[in-house]
């Protein structure tokens, strides 16, 4: 029996494909791995996840996602 895809699984590579789209648009620099970010956007979704059932409130996970976009790549027309 085929063993079904999780929803992780079909996620990254949605991702990193709509993430290609905006690279080659000049939304994301041109040197972006827009694998390595899916699979970071992922790992921190993930993340955040496990906090928030572990019981984080919303000013630390508001903190997480303001600490991950401080680092997203940017280009000189979106900076």
């Amino acid at each position: 029996r085929p063993r079904r895809r999780s929803r992780r699984e079909t996620l990254d590579p949605r991702l990193a494909d709509r993430l290609e789209r905006a690279r080659v648009d000049g939304d994301l620099p041109p040197e972006t791995d827009c694998e390595a970010l899916a699979a970071y956007v992922a790992a921190i979704t993930q993340g955040m996840a496990v906090q928030a059932k572990a019981g984080a409130g919303k000013p630390k996970l508001d903190a997480i996602v303001a600490h991950a976009l401080s680092v997203w790549p940017t280009t000189p027309q979106s900076s």
